[in-house]
């Protein structure tokens, strides 16, 4: 993914970088089984396979999280996100004889705008998506470095 950011860069487009995490993989666990949670991961990785473009790059960096690298805007990667998003709400996961239901939340940077490296785009992607899943629901984000900034332990005890 560096070096695919990297030859964006040098061509002087913008990109976007999406943090795509399955919501609730502990729950499906509970329910179903650590098997059915991994067909709903890798059914899930189809879905963002078949929903993102050629150009787009796609890497999983958690069990259940999953980055896509999108030479676009912000606004376009914006728009990825929310059809990933309804995509995967809408579908129904089989693993065996079960039938479930999964949702994602992404979090959303891109650059120039919220860093030139995919180290900070990284940070502050996942950071969306922290909140995201704070609020306990299914959601897209984009990173907003005025609001969503990370508090260190000492600004939290002042």
């Amino acid at each position: 993914m560096r070096k695919y950011l990297s030859e964006i860069r040098r061509k002087h487009e913008p990109a976007a970088l999406l943090c795509v995490g399955i919501n609730r993989i502990d729950q499906i666990i509970q329910m179903h089984g650590e098997l059915a949670a991994d067909d709903v991961i890798a059914a899930v990785s189809q879905t963002i396979q078949r929903l993102t473009r050629n150009s787009d790059l796609i890497g999983r960096y958690h069990r259940e999280d999953f980055l896509v690298l999108a030479p676009c805007t912000l606004q376009q990667g914006e728009r990825i996100a929310i059809r990933l998003r309804e995509a995967v709400q809408k579908e129904i996961y089989i693993s065996g004889a079960r039938r479930i239901k999964a949702s994602v939340s992404v979090g959303i940077t891109a650059t120039p705008e919220h860093g030139r490296n995919l180290r900070d785009l990284f940070r502050c992607a996942y950071r969306a998506l922290e909140i995201v899943r704070e609020w306990n629901t299914s959601a897209c984000l984009v990173y907003d470095p005025a609001q969503h900034v990370k508090k260190t332990e000492d600004e939290t005890r002042s």
